[in-house]
């Protein structure tokens, strides 16, 4: 790999650590264009390589039937300034280094969905 570029990397999967595949995985820039756009493998993860250095938003949309998102971040300790970002929104930002290799954003979704309601004693 050319030194200048890098890579970003990472998973989807579903509450009970099982892989996703077949996700779809945007790579977007600050502009809010599309960079790169790729599907995760039977294994869940994905990749993107030959990433020009800068500030990237990585998005997930939701494979059918996950529409609960569990968590998206970035698990590895890479200095990345978005790596505090805790709303779970299905976007990750990253910064790519030239040369860096970003791995560990991952997604993780469900396929139960959230109850809403009251629960009432048996008094009322």
């Amino acid at each position: 790999m050319d030194g200048r570029f890098g890579s970003i990397s990472g998973s989807a999967k579903d509450q009970d650590d099982d892989p996703l595949e077949g996700v779809t995985i945007e790579l977007i820039a600050p502009n809010g264009t599309t960079v790169d756009e790729t599907v995760t493998a039977s294994d869940g993860t994905y990749t993107f390589t030959d990433v020009v250095p800068g500030d990237y938003t990585i998005k997930e949309t939701n494979p059918p039937g996950y529409d609960t998102d569990i968590s998206d971040e970035d698990t590895s300790d890479d200095g990345d300034a978005g790596d505090t970002d805790s709303a779970v929104d299905n976007e990750i930002p990253v910064t790519v280094q030239p040369g860096e290799d970003d791995t560990g954003n991952d997604f993780v979704d469900s396929d139960v969905g959230i109850i809403e309601g009251s629960v009432l004693d048996d008094d009322n």
